[in-house]
């Protein structure tokens, strides 16, 4: 299903804001007089494109290489970083292995629950430091999907943040949980679209496309590549991920 554009969102969200108001008015109607009850009918009427709430990422665990490891793989002439969320953990060791057997050595930046506006603030950090090394691999959006039109921003920052010369491989976040499989889909599509978008305008951004691989899949297949809807099983899914990642590297 093809996403909706933003005069279609703008149409979605004047619905919503009318069916929330009569949803409010109904029940002041039935009795419900307070404000208390007001704001209860208010929140009953919820978005049905609403992935939910981001938790707090800061509490979680994050995985990152040593200094000196960061300058030895800057220095090389085909050195690779890895940052992002807890899909950029779970990929980190496979994809360590099949970049070092290529000759290529990897630092990195993984911290879980993390979404992309932070995550510009480490990517400025090892620019400043001149630890950047010549390819850089973002495996950040899934976490974005709870506020979808704040990634677009964040990640035109991040890619003005890194030096022309270094190429970005970005991989397209794939979301669909069994408790929300429609907005999910619908909020990774969204944030997808905003990478082609950045695509076209950046001669050193490749998109590494693992939504668009999980979509040709049958439905009844998902489960063999996504073990809860976000992070790939191991070590099916995360093979087809540094497939992917490799083909565009």
């Amino acid at each position: 299903m093809t996403p909706p554009d933003d005069t279609e969102t703008g149409r979605i969200s004047a619905r919503l804001a009318t069916a929330r108001r009569r949803t409010i008015i109904a029940a002041a109607g039935a009795g419900a007089v307070s404000l208390a009850a007001a704001r209860r009918a208010e929140a009953a009427a919820v978005d049905p494109y609403s992935s939910g709430k981001l938790g707090n990422w800061r509490a979680y665990g994050r995985a990152a290489s040593r200094a000196s490891v960061d300058r030895s793989v800057a220095a090389h002439p085909d050195g690779v970083r890895l940052v992002g969320d807890s899909i950029a953990n779970g990929v980190l060791r496979p994809l360590t292995t099949a970049f070092a057997n290529r000759g290529r050595p990897m630092s990195w930046d993984a911290w879980a629950g993390r979404p992309t506006a932070p995550l510009v603030d480490s990517v400025r950090a090892c620019v400043d430091a001149g630890t950047m090394p010549p390819t850089l691999v973002v495996v950040s959006g899934a976490n974005d999907i709870f506020a979808s039109a704040a990634f677009e921003p964040a990640a035109r920052r991040l890619l003005a943040a890194v030096p022309e010369s270094t190429r970005v491989l970005w991989v397209t976040p794939s979301v669909q949980r069994r408790t929300s499989p429609t907005p999910d889909v619908r909020n990774s599509a969204l944030v997808g679209l905003a990478l082609e978008r950045a695509a076209a305008t950046r001669e050193n951004l490749t998109l590494v496309r693992w939504f668009e691989f999980l979509a040709a899949k049958p439905a009844t297949r998902i489960p063999a590549y996504l073990v809860d809807g976000v992070h790939p099983t191991n070590p099916r899914g995360y093979a087809a991920l540094v497939s992917l990642v490799l083909a565009a590297a």
